[in-house]
């Protein structure tokens, strides 16, 4: 099923329908209360799964398939995060809509229904760009006196 999409080019926001089954109904009302808009929904669930991509956790998620009769949430969100949600989703050869719902599911079940204090601090926290590109910055090798390894290395 494709999903439907219009864009606005000023502010980068796109319209999107995310269709969310049953079960995860309550995770989706849950996370409005936590987050507060569906654009900083999706930037979470996306962190998240780099996050559970990068630690090898993704072989627990399980994707269903979404079904025409689940409930359609018509949301706006930041093209940037859906296209990388949909570069994921293509990867599992699922929906964007299924792979969403999956790991809004996870998520909500792992963080308690987002009652987390880490969910608050790390990302209901607006942070700059450059504070988040230091907290991700690789830090470099200390080389110490006598190592092998040349100073330019």
């Amino acid at each position: 099923m494709k999903e439907e999409i219009q864009t606005n080019e000023e502010t980068g926001m796109i319209q999107i329908d995310w269709r969310i089954p049953p079960e995860a109904e309550q995770a989706w009302k849950d996370s409005i209360q936590a987050f507060g808009e569906p654009r900083k929904i999706l930037k979470y669930l996306v962190g998240s799964f780099r996050r559970r991509k990068r630690f090898g956790k993704i072989s627990a998620l399980k994707f269903d398939q979404v079904r025409v009769g689940d409930s359609r949430k018509r949301i706006k969100v930041l093209g940037f995060d859906y296209w990388e949600a949909q570069s994921f989703a293509r990867g599992f050869n699922v929906s964007v809509s299924s792979f969403l719902s999956s790991i809004l599911y996870a998520e909500w079940k792992e963080t308690f229904g987002f009652r987390s204090d880490k969910i608050k601090a790390e990302y209901l926290e607006e942070k700059s760009e450059e504070e988040r590109n230091a907290e991700e910055k690789i830090k470099d090798f200390p080389v110490q006196k006598g190592s092998l390894l040349p100073k330019g290395a």
